[in-house]
């Protein structure tokens, strides 16, 4: 049974790059106005299909390695505790009368079963593993870049040439950037991140920084020459592209109309949305308190209204993810799962491992977008990052040297 865990980690990872055609949707949405984006929904549902069968064929061998799975039991515990608890709120909440749908409590408990079978699959492997599942992971990281920065590529120049009016086309590229520089060098940085600010995505671009910024962060300490020279072309950078370029319009825009926010126009632009989702949940709590704590019913709802454009819509989740949680789960729960990063954050501090990388995309990428309640592939890397990132408590049980067939550049010792 123990090669099963590497077929379903191959099939979780083929559906897990097919969200990279999510760019390719949205280049014949705003060209043909045919909009299929929301399949990617159902790939996500997918993927989590899979890694529950995954857990219900290997449920012996799971509930043994769990117990030794160190911090990743911990966050398991804290969602099977947040699940416990949802249901009891709904049950409360039914004989009380509350307004709860069907819809919004199924997301609700998806939102929670999702990461534990990710969390499952990923708790069946070692750092004895770290080579064949690398090899996975990086066939995955260069599939992925492939379609989505092409997709990338083909808009840039409709959106220049006139096709397209919209400047803004979203990618994972947190997920898979990490182990591009690990593969072929930190080199690499310079087209990545090309491709990322001719993608118009501000959350993208975000990310790319903060990711760089760590991957730095080390050798700019250490070497503070190199750490000056990174400073300075990063700040002649942004000169030269907020005054010869548009490609940062977005974020001067942005800034002047954050210091206008009673404006609904300037809201909008500041946070395209997100602000109104943040409103929305606070007016939800002044009328319901005590749900703090502990989240709001499943199947409860607030209202996100947009005046700018006329839009009320019911929504239980928000692209600020702390506040989404907050929302379904309690502020109890968010501050619990946020301290755990934190101190896996510091804990597996290893700038140069590609699996802590993309642990610190996830987290960063949440201050802007729900993946961490509607993506497995979020989860997924959660999960191997505490299995398999080089933590100072298993350096020494580590191969000597683990590095991936035919991509040598990648060292998880």
């Amino acid at each position: 049974m123990s090669d099963i865990r590497f077929v379903f980690l191959g099939v979780v990872l083929v559906l897990a790059t097919l969200d990279a055609f999510s760019t390719w949707m949205l280049i014949l949405f705003y060209t043909t106005d045919i909009d299929i984006v929301g399949l990617v929904n159902y790939n996500f549902m997918i993927m989590s299909a899979v890694q529950l069968v995954f857990a219900l064929l290997s449920y012996r061998q799971f509930i043994t390695r769990i117990r030794r799975a160190g911090d990743l039991s911990i966050v398991l515990l804290l969602l099977l505790a947040a699940t416990v608890l949802g249901v009891a709120s709904m049950v409360v909440g039914v004989f009380e009368g509350a307004d709860l749908g069907l819809r919004h409590a199924v997301t609700h408990f998806y939102g929670l079963g999702m990461p534990l079978v990710c969390l499952a699959l990923a708790s069946q492997f070692e750092l004895s593993d770290i080579d064949r599942v690398n090899v996975h992971v990086v066939w995955f990281a260069w599939c992925y870049s492939i379609i989505s920065f092409s997709g990338i590529l083909v808009y840039a120049v409709l959106y220049y040439l006139g096709y397209i009016t919209y400047f803004g086309l979203g990618t994972n590229a947190h997920y898979v950037f990490p182990w591009l520089i690990a593969s072929k060098g930190p080199l690499l940085i310079l087209p990545v991140g090309f491709l990322i600010l001719i993608s118009g995505k501000r959350a993208v671009l975000l990310n790319f920084i903060v990711q760089s910024m760590v991957y730095f962060s080390r050798d700019a300490f250490r070497r503070p020459l190199l750490g000056a020279a990174l400073s300075v072309g990063t700040v002649a950078t942004v000169y030269f592209l907020t005054q010869y370029t548009s490609l940062l319009d977005r974020f001067v825009l942005s800034i002047g109309a954050a210091f206008n926010l009673s404006d609904p126009q300037s809201l909008l632009v500041a946070f395209g949305g997100r602000g109104e989702e943040v409103v929305g949940i606070q007016q939800y709590f002044a009328a319901h308190p005590l749900d703090i704590l502990l989240g709001a019913p499943p199947g409860a709802s607030y209202q996100w209204v947009i005046e700018a454009s006329s839009l009320d819509q019911a929504k239980n989740y928000a692209h600020v993810t702390p506040f989404g949680l907050v929302f379904r789960y309690g502020i109890i729960f968010t501050v619990a799962l946020y301290g755990l990063f934190a101190y896996f954050l510091i804990k597996y501090f290893s700038p140069k491992d590609p699996y802590y990388l993309v642990f610190v995309g996830i987290v960063s990428s949440t201050a802007f977008g729900a993946n961490m309640i509607v993506d497995p592939t979020t989860w997924l890397f959660i999960g191997l990052m505490l299995k398999l990132s080089r933590k100072p408590v298993a350096r020494a049980s580590a191969p000597a040297s683990a590095v991936v067939p035919g991509h040598e550049g990648v060292d998880c010792r």
